[in-house]
């Protein structure tokens, strides 16, 4: 054998041989492949020292400078707040003249807005963001104060009739549109409680302008529109317990004047819960803010108003329920009020469609219960002489214990909910429909064969339409 020919078989370093084949170009390609990314991660950490590098600079010629300047403006405003606010104090406690305490009021007006204007973050840049909310709420609030003490003083200079429930409007309605424009939940609660204030004066006052009363519900509105924006839960729950009580002492004044019957309002408030709840379980499917307060103030007031009808159907005393039931204004009441509570009930359906939480089956029942619900109040001539000539029963007691498996099902369903969800105000509140159900009846003279029966087979089918209703595992609100 020739000595190329051994070269070329034993030795791996000839230069003739010096590119790799098989597994050693495979080898030589992952070394490239690492060296690449090596030299890309040098690049980037290269660019990221030289912008660090950079970005002294930049906040040495900007943002120092105006974070000092906003800083030294944010310090110039609450101190010229302080002392507005102090001098106005001491005109109202000295007593100084009109043109003095106002000239107090409106420099304590200014240097709040100035105040608001700094604490809130504005400042030149594309992006402004809200520095320190809290001192922003704060003189939003003491602006407001200051507004409406200029509004008491120019009414009194003036002699306009406003009192102090005006000015506890006034405050409530400033004070919503200020948290409106700052979503400022400081603002909505101050609101809130302001509203609660008016709601309170106005029921002790007995000279009430009736049409005065009537605002309230436009600023529960807002006040509720903006809680389930913000999810601000203690807001949304103290305007819910001035609605439910603007919506009590309308009834209760309006009974008391003989312009209603018990019996209607029961029913009024019977079909303004339904329609409640129903809408609370929709905005529930739509993700809003606070849904589980609604669905719980409108079942609760639903069952209050269906209560106030169970005892009539099971042999209340007739005078209590059936004076002034000829009143036109109640009639008519209760025709606006039971068809626009169908109505929403059908939207809310509607509604709950879109989200694919109902089926159209599920929107007819509900709208059904709903007009059967208006008839236990509207028809009672019919389902009298229905019940009495096909079922050969009274109609009393036997509807209302028909009333009372309904609501002793809903309570049910409601503790169940409440349950799967951990909701606690969900399980009180079926425990307590369950316990006054209970309650009414342990009467033993409504019971005989007959009536237990309609009971049993009310109570089940009631049971089966809430399981029915609740038979999708994704409609939490169910």
């Amino acid at each position: 054998m020739s000595r190329r020919a051994l070269r070329h078989t034993a030795n791996d370093n000839d230069p003739h041989d010096g590119r790799p084949e098989g597994d050693a170009a495979g080898f030589r390609g992952l070394l490239k492949d690492r060296e690449m990314e090596r030299r890309l991660q040098a690049l980037e950490f290269a660019q990221f020292m030289q912008e660090g590098s950079e970005m002294p600079n930049i906040a040495t010629n900007g943002a120092p400078h105006t974070t000092t300047a906003v800083n030294w403006g944010l310090i110039t405003a609450l101190l010229c707040t302080l002392a507005a606010t102090g001098a106005a104090a001491y005109c109202f406690y000295a007593g100084q003249s009109l043109i003095i305490s106002m000239i107090a009021l409106i420099a304590m007006v200014w240097s709040a807005l100035w105040a608001v204007y700094f604490s809130s973050g504005h400042k030149a840049g594309p992006a402004p963001q809200n520095t320190f909310p809290f001192i922003a709420e704060v003189s939003t609030i003491i602006a407001t104060v200051a507004g409406l003490m200029i509004w008491v003083l120019t009414s009194r200079e003036w002699g306009l009739p406003l009192s102090a429930a005006d000015g506890a409007a006034g405050f409530a309605i400033l004070s919503v549109t200020v948290s409106a424009l700052l979503r400022s939940r400081l603002c909505l609660l101050m609101s809130a409680c302001a509203g609660l204030v008016w709601l309170g004066l106005y029921t002790q006052i007995a000279t009430i302008n009736v049409i005065s009363i009537w605002f309230y519900p436009v600023l529960a509105l807002m006040q509720l529109f903006i809680s389930g924006q913000d999810d601000a839960k203690l807001p949304a729950f103290l305007t819910l317990l001035g609605a439910h009580a603007w919506l009590f002492w309308i009834l209760a004044d309006r009974l008391f004047a003989g312009d209603i019957a018990m019996l209607q309002c029961a029913a009024i408030t019977m079909m303004i819960g339904f329609a409640h709840y129903r809408l609370g379980k929709a905005a529930g499917d739509a993700l809003w803010d606070n849904a589980s307060l609604h669905i719980a103030f409108g079942w609760s007031l639903a069952v209050a108003g269906a209560v106030g009808l169970q005892i009539y159907w099971l042999g209340g005393d007739a005078a209590i329920w059936e004076d002034g039931l000829t009143s036109p204004l109640g009639d008519i009441s209760w025709q606006i009020i039971g068809a626009i509570s169908i109505a929403l009930v059908g939207l809310a359906g509607v509604i709950r469609m879109a989200y694919k939480q109902m089926t159209s089956l599920a929107v007819l029942i509900s709208l059904a219960v709903a007009l059967a619900a208006a008839a236990v109040f509207d028809q009672r001539s019919v389902i009298s002489n229905f019940v009495e000539s096909e079922l050969n029963m009274s109609a009393t007691p036997l509807v209302g214990l028909v009333i009372g498996a309904a609501i002793f099902a809903s309570s049910i369903a409601m503790s169940i909910n409440g349950a799967r969800r951990k909701n606690w105000l969900f399980m009180i509140l079926g425990l307590a429909g369950i316990a006054l159900q209970l309650t009414l009846l342990l009467d033993l003279r409504l019971w005989t064969l007959e009536t237990s029966f309609a009971f049993a087979m009310c109570l089940v089918t009631s049971l089966c339409l809430a399981a029915l209703f609740a038979a999708d595992t994704t409609a939490d609100y169910a």
